[in-house]
């Protein structure tokens, strides 16, 4: 079967306890159990290269409560894994105040945390190609900040998500890839305007801008047959457009020692790969766009 859906299959680090501003966890800012999140690390190495041949986008978090440790060995090692297996490390910040609000919209803030943890990633000898803002959090400073530093790539994006109050407002952008605009990441850009960052969107069934509408495969609220219905809607584009879709799917580092998230994974890529869909990283995601534009 040819293929209609190019999925970067994206994999947050993150902890179980770590929920700033989610009323359901109590907001709460529990420090990571480090030792708990290198198993997951472990376990979800493995999981990539089983499924995907490595194929895969690894975003490191960094963030209010919890800057550095997972910059350190020896989570580097397993991050190294990634990228020799065939995956790509992302920033990662989440710049919360727990049952408050976040930081996302200050823009020296931002910028000084996203240079602080490029320039950590690169002096560990890793490799960013990209940057993925916490609760698809996004603004338009940081286009240019990415194409200074040369991040070519975001994974912020989820098509239908407004949520202006952490910097989240995606309600009318493409629900397949495209490059931003320099001057407004939620409208595309005029060929004057087209920046370098390119943007993949987490699929998205165009029905809302909750979690329960996105490909989030670990959701809480979320199962295996919704997750499948949001996939058919994907590939139902590719099909009446006539061109293939390149979205990314969501995952937790922290679902990886729960049988029944993984059982849920592993079986919504054997759907998705027996429906049309490839696995590929994001920088193989940027030439297939170039390819198919072209």
């Amino acid at each position: 079967m040819e293929t209609l859906v190019y999925i970067v299959p994206s994999i947050d680090v993150s902890w179980d306890g770590f929920g700033p501003l989610n009323p359901g966890k109590n907001y709460s800012v529990t420090p990571p159990p480090l030792d708990e999140c290198l198993k997951d690390a472990e376990l979800i190495v493995e999981l990539l290269k089983e499924l995907h041949e490595g194929k895969s986008a690894l975003t490191i978090f960094s963030g209010t409560y919890c800057r550095n440790e997972f910059m350190r060995p020896p989570f580097t090692e397993i991050w190294n894994r990634i990228e020799k297996q065939g995956g790509e490390i992302l920033l990662h910040t989440h710049e919360e105040t727990a049952g408050n609000g976040t930081h996302h919209g200050e823009e020296s803030h931002m910028k000084s945390v996203i240079r602080y943890q490029f320039d950590f990633l690169k002096e560990i000898g890793l490799h960013p190609v990209g940057y993925r803002g916490g609760l698809y959090a996004y603004c338009s400073f940081l286009t240019p900040l990415l194409e200074e530093l040369g991040i070519p790539i975001d994974l912020s994006s989820a098509p239908g998500c407004n949520k202006p109050e952490r910097e989240a407002v995606w309600d009318n952008i493409p629900y397949s890839a495209f490059f931003l605009s320099r001057n407004d990441p939620n409208r595309l850009p005029c060929e004057e305007e087209k920046s370098q960052v390119f943007e993949i969107p987490l699929g998205a069934d165009g029905e809302g801008g909750e979690n329960i509408n996105f490909l989030y495969i670990d959701y809480v609220d979320s199962d295996l047959e919704n997750s499948k219905r949001i996939y058919d809607v994907v590939l139902s584009r590719a099909r009446n457009e006539n061109c293939p879709q390149i979205i990314y799917t969501l995952f937790h580092t922290f679902s990886a020692h729960k049988p029944r998230m993984i059982e849920r994974y592993k079986q919504f890529v054997d759907y998705t790969q027996k429906n049309g869909a490839q696995a590929v990283n994001p920088t193989e995601a940027r030439k297939i766009y170039e390819s198919i534009s072209s």
